[in-house]
């Protein structure tokens, strides 16, 4: 299972979606935004935070599948938010310069 496999994973688990629609309305999304981010294997980060705001669960559990769903701190959250963002732009970098 892939990395955005594992987080779409989480989301559905959290949210108790039957479907994609379902994961879709509670990620307050269109269920075609859903489809991209499986289409494309990519990681919905913004959704993540999102949701570990609104649910009170922890964005290290649903990005990393780490500690338990349970809140960590916003600074903390942040903090493997900005990794991740980071760790991110390091592979658009380096598949840029594979182009080349």
């Amino acid at each position: 299972m892939t990395e955005s496999e594992q987080v779409l994973s989480r989301l559905t688990t959290l949210s108790n979606a039957k479907n994609d629609a379902e994961l879709a309305r509670f990620l307050d999304v269109s269920p075609s935004t859903l489809a991209m981010w499986r289409t494309r294997d990519t990681v919905p980060y913004k959704a993540c935070v999102t949701v570990s705001r609104r649910e009170n669960v922890s964005l290290d559990w649903l990005l990393n599948g780490k500690n338990s769903a349970t809140s960590m701190t916003f600074s903390d959250a942040m903090g493997v938010f900005v990794n991740q963002i980071n760790e991110l732009e390091g592979r658009v970098s380096k598949l840029e310069k594979d182009k080349e």
